[in-house]
C-alpha cells in the first residue's frame, strides 16, 4: 500500500501528424504547428491566400478527428446506483470544441489586376470627331498625350441622319 511514484500528466495532440499532412498537401509551405490550451496555432509562411485557406481548412478536419465516424459510439459509464444501474452519457455533447489560429504569413508578390483597353484610331477619325493631338511624352517607360479639344458630339448624336 505504500505510494512509489506520482506523477502529472498533460495529454495533448499529436500536431507532428497534421505538420506531416500540411507538408505532404501543401509542399511549398514553411508551416509550424503549435498548441496552445488544446487550440492549435499555425505559423509560418505559404505562397498564396488559397493555401493559407488551405492550411486552415486541413487544421480544422485534423482536430475534428473520427468524430465523423466513431463520436456516435463514444460513451462512458459513469457512477452506478444501489439498484445496480449505470448512468450512460455522451461526453461529446459537453466537448469543448478546439480553434484554429491562423498565423500563416503570405509571401508571394501582392498581384493587382488591371482592367486595360487599348484603341487603334486612325488620324482620319480623329479629325473627323474633332480631336488634335497637341502634345505627346514619355517618363519612366509611360507614355502620355493631351488634347487640344474635346468631343465636339459628346452628348449628340455623331450624324446628322434623319
Amino acid at each position: 500500500g505504500e505510494q512509489i511514484v506520482s506523477l502529472d500528466l498533460a495529454v495533448e495532440r499529436d500536431v507532428a501528424g497534421l505538420e506531416d499532412y500540411l507538408k505532404r498537401f501543401i509542399p511549398s509551405s514553411q508551416i509550424k504547428v503549435e498548441l496552445l490550451n488544446d487550440n492549435v496555432v499555425l505559423t509560418g509562411t505559404v505562397d498564396t491566400p488559397l493555401d493559407a485557406k488551405r492550411a486552415a481548412d486541413l487544421a480544422t478536419i485534423f482536430v475534428s478527428g473520427g468524430e465523423a465516424t466513431t463520436g456516435q459510439y463514444s460513451q462512458t459509464a459513469a457512477g452506478g446506483s444501489v439498484n445496480g444501474g449505470v448512468d450512460i452519457n455522451n461526453p461529446d455533447q459537453e466537448r469543448r470544441v478546439s480553434k484554429i489560429v491562423n498565423l500563416l504569413q503570405i509571401i508571394g508578390d501582392d498581384q493587382v489586376t488591371l482592367k486595360v483597353t487599348v484603341a487603334e484610331v486612325s488620324r482620319s477619325v480623329m479629325k473627323q470627331l474633332g480631336v488634335n493631338m497637341v502634345g505627346s511624352g514619355g517618363s519612366n517607360g509611360i507614355s502620355y498625350g493631351a488634347t487640344s479639344d474635346t468631343f465636339p458630339g459628346l452628348g449628340k448624336p455623331l450624324s446628322n441622319s434623319g
